[in-house]
Parts: structure tokens; sequence; C-alpha cells
């Protein structure tokens, strides 16, 4: 029951972030537009700086999908990771010990680290189109950041996090989500905070006497 209740309040956590972030990541996108109307006359670049300007902007939209797709597969990862499973693992195992170490104070702080990796992806999947827009048309750009996203920002990360690699690759990237964390704070950690008010924190399972006993019961068939 205990298992069900923190898997509807993710569930519910995820739901509540996601439109959070997409509402400020739109107007974050709109307020990078001109929106005064105004005609401004552009001088004709040189076909050296067409050039630098076309790779540029090609780094900039892999980049964004890289990062974009670290953050979507660190959020499924890190949110399905069976902290008791770990602690059992743990005891006797100095190397699992280590990555508990490394790990826990990351998914301790649940809805801080969701609305974290959260606001991060909705910021890079927000700036692709506006770098791809200036080397493809509109339309071509609309088709290859949602084919980039879905490829490269969500199928195959989140395969890759929620894999057999799934605890080291958290352990080797669980020092970047905690510097975001902090790096986005200002944001993150209100929005996180009232998530914990509302939905409430995000506790740690534990099996009761009965719960032992089946579970006993079930690996003795």
């Amino acid at each position: 029951m205990s298992a069900l209740m923190s898997k509807q309040r993710v569930r519910h956590a995820s739901m509540c972030v996601g439109i959070v972030m997409l509402i400020a990541s739109k107007i974050y996108a709109v307020s990078l537009l001109d929106t005064t109307g105004t005609t401004q006359t552009q001088a004709v670049p040189e076909p050296g700086e067409v050039q630098g300007n076309f790779w540029v902007n090609i780094g900039v939209s892999v980049g964004c999908t890289l990062f974009a797709g670290l953050m979507s597969g660190l959020t499924i990862g890190l949110a399905s990771i069976d902290r008791l499973s770990l602690e059992v693992d743990s005891i006797g195992n100095p190397e699992v010990q280590k990555m508990c170490n490394r790990i826990f104070p990351v998914i301790d702080r649940h809805h801080w680290m969701l609305v974290t990796l959260l606001l991060c992806n909705a910021a890079a999947m927000e700036t692709l189109p506006i770098f791809l827009d200036k080397i493809v048309t509109p339309v071509e750009a609309v088709i290859i950041s949602v084919s980039l996203v879905l490829i490269f920002g969500e199928i195959i990360p989140q395969a890759l996090c929620t894999g057999p690699k799934q605890l080291s690759i958290a352990y080797w990237c669980c020092p970047i989500v905690y510097g975001l964390m902090w790096m986005t704070v200002l944001i993150s950690r209100p929005i996180g905070w009232l998530l914990d008010k509302l939905l409430g924190e995000h506790k740690f399972m534990r099996y009761d006497n009965d719960q032992l006993k089946k579970l006993v019961m079930l690996h003795s068939i």
C-alpha cells in the first residue's frame, strides 16, 4: 500500500511540475522573441561569418538535445531507484555503500530533484527550436526537433538510465544533478517545497512485520 501511494505521489508530482515547467518555459521562449513589431535593418553577413554561425547553431542544437536527453533519463532513472533494496545490498558491500553515499543525498530531496531535472529538460527542449530555426525552415525545425527529442532526448536516455547500468549512471551523474539543484535553487527549491507541503514529503519504504512475513513466504515458494 505504501509503495502504491508513493508511486501515485510521484506521478502527481510529475504532472504538477510538468505543467508549471511548461508554462515557465513558454514564457521564457516568448520573451526571447522580438514582439515590438519594429523593423530593424540587419547588415548582410560575410560568408565566413555565415559559416561560423551555422556551426555554432549546429553545436548548440546538438548540445541541447544531449542535455535534454540526460535530464530526461535521470528523471526516470533516479526517481525509480529502490532505496530499500540499495540499503540492503550495501550491507557488507563497500562498493554499494560508496554508491549510496553519493546517490542518497540527491534522491532523498525527491521533489527538489524532480523540479530541477524537469526545469532543465524543459529549458533545453524549448531552446533547441530557436537555434534550429536559424539554419532550416520553421517547419523543418519543428520536425527535426521533435525527432531528435523523441529518439535522443527520450527513448535512448530513458532506456539507458533504467537498464542494467542504472546505478552506475546514477553514481556518476548525481554530482551533476546536485550542482544543477543549487544552480536553479531560486526556482526549483520553492516549487519543491510547495510540492512537499501539497503532496507530502517523499517517505522511505519500510516493511512492517506482516509484510516481512509475506515477503519470506513469497521467496520460499
